[in-house]
Parts: structure tokens; C-alpha cells; sequence
């Protein structure tokens, strides 16, 4: 699903902010090859082969095999595995901290605290029951993603006439 709202969203993709677009463009001219500046970083959604950069137009609304998906899926597992209670960080923004912090961002001067999670509680989320065990599950494919053949760009009226 995400794959495919990524690409409806590339291939209809509405002007924005000149600003921000020519730092994108600037960040990809680091990341990417020339004829992937504009397109790189919303494209780049599968764990492809070198020859994929020449078929950046056409569209991906799926996998386009089992060994893609596969790939997909060990990547995500992966990464699931590397987010543990062991190295978790966790950010509250608030007002209410508002003249309680005791540290300063060097750049723009932003108060903040930082304080460790106490051992109970660290304890407490490393006992914690299985999503699945808890009624938690994945969602189920939205019907409602629509394709691309289901999209029609209505040309332009001109409202000078």
C-alpha cells in the first residue's frame, strides 16, 4: 500500500514551495546520479538491480516479484529488530516544561532536559505482551487506494475567455 500511494503521489505530484524543491534538488545531486535528481528520492522504493535507474517512468504500484517482496520484508524485519527498549530514546515536547529544563541547543537556543528512563520501567516494557496477544494487528489491504487507471488529470480551462 505504501508503495503505491508513494507512487501516486510522484506521478501526481502538485507544485510546491521553490524554496524547499531546490534544496531536495541539492540533497539528491549528493545521493544520486544525474538523471535521478528530480525523481530519486520519491523512486527509490525497492531494493533493485543497477539497471533499475532507466526504468525510473514506469510506474511501480507493486512487487514485481517474490524475491522483491522477500527483500522488502527481511529489510523491515531488520530494522524492527535494531528498535529495542535497550536503545529507545523517547522525545516529549510540552509547554508545560516551560522554565523546568537545564540545558540550552547550541543553534537556536532550544530548552531542554535530558534524564534516563528508570530501570522499573525499562524493566516493565521488556515484559510487556506480544501486539498480537492484545488483540494488535496489522491492518488489512485498503480497498480504497485507488490505481492509477482509476486517475484522470482534467485539462486546464482557461478563465479568461
Amino acid at each position: 500500500e505504501v508503495l503505491q500511494i508513494n507512487e501516486l503521489q510522484w506521478r501526481f505530484l502538485e507544485k510546491g514551495n521553490p524554496s524547499s524543491y531546490v534544496e531536495g534538488l541539492v540533497s539528491s545531486m549528493q545521493k544520486y546520479p544525474p538523471n535521478l535528481y528530480v525523481a530519486g528520492p520519491r523512486r527509490i522504493a525497492l531494493n533493485l538491480p543497477d539497471s533499475w535507474a532507466e526504468n525510473t517512468a514506469k510506474p511501480r504500484m507493486r512487487f514485481e516479484s517474490r524475491e522483491q517482496r522477500q527483500n522488502a520484508k527481511s529489510a523491515t524485519a531488520k530494522l524492527f529488530s535494531k528498535l529495542t527498549v535497550d536503545n529507545v530514546m523517547v522525545t516529549v515536547l510540552s509547554k508545560s516544561f516551560e522554565g523546568k529544563t537545564d540545558k540550552s541547543e547550541k543553534w537556536y537556543g532550544t530548552a531542554y532536559n535530558v534524564k534516563r528512563i528508570p530501570e522499573q520501567t525499562l524493566s516493565s516494557w521488556k515484559r510487556c505482551e506480544q501486539a498480537s496477544a492484545l488483540g494488535i494487528y496489522l491492518p488489512r489491504p485498503n480497498p480504497f487506494i485507488p490505481s492509477e487507471k482509476g486517475l484522470q488529470v482534467k485539462a486546464k480551462v482557461d478563465r479568461r475567455q
